[in-house]
């Protein structure tokens, strides 16, 4: 049959072809397989009685597709009997030798008695799908990209007893192949397109969603990106290009993560680089300490190195917090110190007022017993009874001392009940053989044992001084608390305390009282009362 000029119903048909391809090509939703069968169809339906599409390295897949379609339907039996003689590698292979062949858009003939060893191997292999053995006029077609890479095949074959392939055919084909290696390829860029914007999107989320400085600096130095927080930590000026800054403006002269010679930047031989830097601050020139974290970053494709990426957060908080807990903690030793020379000194006092009082009480005593021995030898009884009762009288002194000296040993009584109650039995302790009026109101229940300690020891430190030192006629002490503190006041109507409040040197003193409240974190205020006297207030908080 002489070949036919493309024009009337054949040029239609070109066209309605080349229009359907196109219409799937668009519609493509990445589903190579899918694809693959509406070409096999739309070929079938067009130019020959079979159609076989074959793909060899589809995106995604790590198998060849092979579709094949006739005017009646698809088949995959093609398919099975590829995959059983020659494998996915021996398909590829078979691809790949048909695209040098030489007669790969020529008509011809497939004979069932063709031999194994004749003809090229890809017509022995599409006689593994002819089941009825018949003659077939087959044309084949690769599917090429622009680069001129082979992504697959398209083989049509036609019942040589219905009519031979044409030049028409052949054109239809080629136009065909043309344009599904076309949309093939347009389809790749596509893809790569859309995981390049999701991957772009994704950087660009997680850099403006980040409260830290995030930037990229080329290989020339210049920012390329900066995100809203770099831009509002270092003070940009909102309507500055970053584009046209560059890595030195943004570092101080001490400092150079990323420093001026950008080629010479310290880490330049190391894809990664961290530690603590400083920022410029664009409003006043100042140094703001940042936690940097900076690597390189290269194209993946060509391997050439595009930049540097860093990361930086502003760590002045951070090193506030830690400056804060250094003071916190020296502050806690000199209390400790404090503390610790507070209480030798209480021992120390107390040691002395034994030693100075009731011990020379006591050896008065020893003597006077020596005394009453020998008078009572002497037969002297009215002068050993008047020695009796000056030893009753020194015993009973330094009785009395001793008591007093065990009311500032023992243990308070508030790590057992109220701390109400023992105050109590401390004013009468210490007010018994005196005309002061002492009052304590108010009640703490549920106060902490180390807390209730703190304010007993204070409150008995300022009821001792009103007696030793201020001649006070009435004391009050008061206890209170509300949601955040628990209180203590104690006001007497002595002589005052001067102001500012001294330390009593020797003993615990107005020192100890305030020590004592800063080391469970509270203040001591000691004060000239309104009308005289002196005020004492502890507030620990809850």
């Amino acid at each position: 049959m002489p070949d036919r000029d493309l024009a009337g119903d054949d040029q239609i048909r070109r066209w309605q072809l080349l229009a359907q391809l196109t219409e799937a090509l668009e519609a493509w939703d990445g589903d190579y397989q899918q694809l693959s069968d509406r070409v096999a169809h739309l070929m079938a339906m067009q130019i020959g009685d079979r159609i076989a599409v074959v793909l060899t390295d589809p995106p995604g897949h790590s198998r060849p597709i092979v579709s094949v379609a006739d005017r009646n339907g698809h088949s995959h039996g093609f398919a099975d009997a590829l995959a059983r003689s020659l494998g996915d590698e021996g398909i590829r292979d078979w691809v790949r030798e048909f695209a040098d062949s030489d007669d790969r858009l020529e008509a011809s003939v497939l004979r069932p008695s063709d031999e194994a060893e004749d003809g090229s191997r890809h017509r022995r292999v599409l006689r593994s799908y002819m089941a009825d053995r018949r003659n077939l006029d087959l044309i084949t077609g690769p599917l090429r990209t622009l680069s001129g890479k082979i992504r697959g095949l398209i083989v049509c074959t036609r019942d040589v007893g219905s009519s031979r392939f044409d030049a028409f055919d052949r054109a239809l084909l080629l136009s065909a192949t043309d344009a599904i290696g076309l949309g093939l390829d347009l389809a790749a860029a596509h893809s790569q397109a859309r995981r390049a914007a999701a991957e772009a999107h994704i950087f660009q989320s997680l850099a403006l969603s980040s409260p830290d400085f995030v930037a990229i600096v080329d290989n020339e130095g210049r920012l390329t990106f900066l995100n809203d927080a770099g831009r509002n930590l270092v003070g940009l000026p909102s309507d500055m290009d970053v584009r046209q800054t560059t890595a030195s403006d943004y570092v101080v002269p001490s400092e150079r993560a990323l420093g001026q010679d950008f080629q010479d930047w310290p880490q330049a031989n190391s894809p990664y680089w961290y530690g603590t830097s400083s920022l410029r601050d664009w409003r006043d020139d100042s140094e703001i300490p940042v936690s940097a974290r900076s690597f390189w970053i290269y194209d993946h494709h060509s391997g050439e190195r595009l930049g540097i990426a860093t990361v930086q957060r502003d760590i002045r908080a951070e090193i506030a917090a830690k400056r804060e807990i250094e003071a916190l903690a020296e502050q806690r030793r000199v209390l400790l110190a404090q503390l610790v020379n507070a209480e030798q000194a209480e021992r120390k006092r107390i040691a002395q007022e034994v030693h100075d009082e009731a011990m020379q009480w006591l050896a008065a005593g020893q003597l006077r017993l020596q005394m009453l021995a020998n008078q009572l030898c002497s037969g002297d009884v009215a002068t050993a009874q008047c020695t009796a009762d000056d030893v009753s009288d020194l015993v009973g002194s330094a009785q009395a001392r001793l008591r007093h000296l065990l009311l500032d040993l023992e243990p308070p009584s508030a790590l057992t009940r109220e701390l109400h109650d023992a105050l109590v039995d401390a004013t009468k302790k210490f007010f018994a053989d005196t005309d002061t009026r002492v009052t304590v109101t108010g009640l703490l229940p549920e106060v902490p044992a180390d807390v209730a300690t703190v304010l007993y020891r204070v409150a008995r430190e300022a009821i001792s001084n009103a007696r030793r030192h201020a001649r006070a006629r009435c004391i009050e002490v008061t206890l209170s608390e509300d949601e955040a503190q628990w209180r203590l006041y104690v006001a007497d109507d002595g002589v005052g305390v001067p102001e500012p409040a001294p330390a009593s040197p020797g003993h615990l003193g107005i020192s100890g009282m305030i020590n004592r409240a800063s080391a469970i974190g509270g203040s001591c205020t000691i004060r000239r009362g309104a009308s005289g006297g002196t005020e004492v207030l502890i507030a620990i908080p809850k």
